[in-house]
């Protein structure tokens, strides 16, 4: 009586020993951890952030189908009807800060088509491809030294955020240097 169990080993191991106190059980469960045989551990899909997000968006449909409006469900229908390929990009973009993606900077080994799946989800409306941003918005995806490649004019010693600052300002009222 009062004893927890775990099958860390297939075996019962007390979570709290009355007679020796919560610090000894604590002991027992990492010294048990601590040599837990992960030799026959579960490997995960490379895409399981994919299957996760599907089964998501299953389960709110088929819980709250009543009440989804036609846009939501519209979404549901429209993700599953993209190619598999589109279907990962899509999940590892929302998963990133930040509306804007370089292109040039996505690299997902399970996705065999990255270019066809861009334009599978741009034809479908989940992503635009260019879209026209604020200055300091598209300067903001270049690291320091692509800026500094680009703008040598602007003095050196200045942090990103100032960079871009000085760039912006250049450009929307030109200086006579």
């Amino acid at each position: 009586p009062g004893q927890g169990t775990t099958g860390f080993t297939g075996g019962s191991l007390p979570l709290v020993d009355h007679n020796r106190g919560a610090s000894t059980a604590f002991w027992s469960v990492r010294y048990e951890m601590d040599n837990l045989d992960i030799s026959s551990a579960v490997e995960i899909s490379p895409t399981y952030y994919l299957d996760n997000f599907v089964a998501l968006i299953n389960d709110v449909h088929r819980r709250y189908h009543g009440i989804l409006s036609d846009e939501e469900q519209g979404f549901r229908h429209d993700f599953l009807q993209l190619p598999y390929n589109a279907q990962c990009l899509y999940v590892r973009l929302v998963s990133r800060k930040g509306p804007l993606f370089r292109v040039d900077k996505l690299s997902y080994g399970e996705i065999e088509d990255l270019k066809g799946a861009l334009d599978s989800l741009a034809d479908g409306g989940f992503i635009e491809i260019d879209p026209e941003v604020p200055l300091g918005w598209s300067l903001n995806m270049l690291s320091l030294e692509e800026l500094r490649s680009r703008f040598p004019g602007v003095p050196r010693g200045l942090r990103k955020a100032q960079f871009i600052e000085d760039v912006c300002s250049r450009i929307q009222s030109p200086r006579a240097d």
